[in-house]
C-alpha cells in the first residue's frame, strides 16, 4: 500500500475519507467531507492540471472563500495577514460538508516543481480532527513526483503542525512530494 505523507492510504474520491491503513483506525471514525477547489482565472492551465490529478473536485466560489476567512478565528495567523486579504490570487483546496467550510490549503505554484503552502486554516470545531492533513496529503497527491512543498511564514503552531506532517526544518519547512 503506497501512503501520502501523512501516513493515510491513498483511497481518496470526492468524499475522502480518514482512514489509516493497518494499525489504527484514525480517530475510529469516517468522516464524509466534500473536497473544494478554488483557482484564479489567470491560472487555468495550472489549475487544469492539478484537476486532473484530483478527483471529485467542486468548484469553490469567491464568496465561500471569503465568508469562510472573514469568520473571525484565524487561530494563530494575524486577522491582517496579507494573505488572508489576497487569498483569491492563490489556488485553494478546501474540505466542506452541508454545513459548510472545515478547512482551506492556500497554496502558489511557483513553477511545475515548487509549491508554496501560504494558508492552512481549519475551522476551530474542526481542529485536530486530520483535516490539514488531509488537505495537505491531497495537495500533495496533485504535485507532480519530485515537487518541492514549502512553507515560508508559520505560526509555532503551524510549525509543529508541519513538522508533524513529514516537512523537514531547514532555512524554510519543505517537503518534496512523490
Amino acid at each position: 500500500m503506497v501512503k501520502n505523507f501523512c501516513g493515510h492510504d491513498k483511497r481518496y474520491c470526492g468524499n475522502f475519507t480518514l482512514k489509516t491503513y493497518g494499525g489504527s483506525d484514525f480517530l475510529g471514525e469516517v468522516f464524509p467531507w466534500q473536497l473544494y477547489f478554488y483557482y484564479p482565472r489567470e491560472k487555468t492551465a495550472e489549475a487544469f492540471y492539478l484537476v486532473n490529478r484530483l478527483s471529485g473536485l467542486k468548484e469553490l466560489e469567491p464568496g465561500a472563500l471569503r465568508s469562510f476567512c472573514r469568520q473571525g478565528d484565524c487561530g494563530e495567523i494575524y486577522p491582517q495577514y496579507r494573505g488572508l486579504k489576497e487569498i483569491e490570487k492563490n489556488f485553494v483546496l478546501a474540505a466542506g460538508t452541508d454545513g459548510g467550510l472545515c478547512g482551506i490549503c492556500a497554496f502558489a505554484v511557483e513553477r511545475a516543481d515548487v509549491v508554496q503552502i501560504d494558508i492552512v486554516l481549519i475551522a476551530r470545531e474542526w481542529r485536530g480532527k486530520g483535516v490539514g492533513r488531509h488537505l495537505l496529503g491531497m495537495l500533495e497527491r496533485a504535485c507532480p513526483p519530485g515537487t518541492v512543498l514549502y512553507v515560508d511564514q508559520v505560526t509555532e503552531t503551524g510549525r509543529k503542525f508541519f513538522l508533524r506532517c513529514g516537512f523537514t526544518r531547514d532555512v524554510n519547512l519543505f517537503k518534496v512530494a512523490g
